[in-house]
């Protein structure tokens, strides 16, 4: 039952509204419990390491993506 619950709500047209709920509701409980400009350090923070690590997928490794950031002219 449960499992029939989840492929639903996880299916590729629901996936982005469980998404933004999930964050509105972690946002809102941060900025509860931490203040508002904790809880929006903590967002950007989470933000970064999300972008940082959807370029290491991209890139394979994290030193080719530390490589190309140090040696930009290189890729230029």
């Amino acid at each position: 039952m449960w499992e029939n619950i989840l492929d639903q709500i996880l299916e590729p047209a629901n996936r982005g509204k469980v998404i933004g709920i999930t964050c509105g509701l972690l946002f809102g409980i941060a900025a509860a419990v931490f203040g508002i400009g904790k809880a929006i350090f903590i967002t950007l923070s989470v933000l970064v390491g999300y972008f940082i690590g959807k370029r290491v997928d991209e890139q394979g490794s994290f030193h080719a993506l530390l490589d190309k950031l140090v040696n930009r002219d290189k890729y230029r």
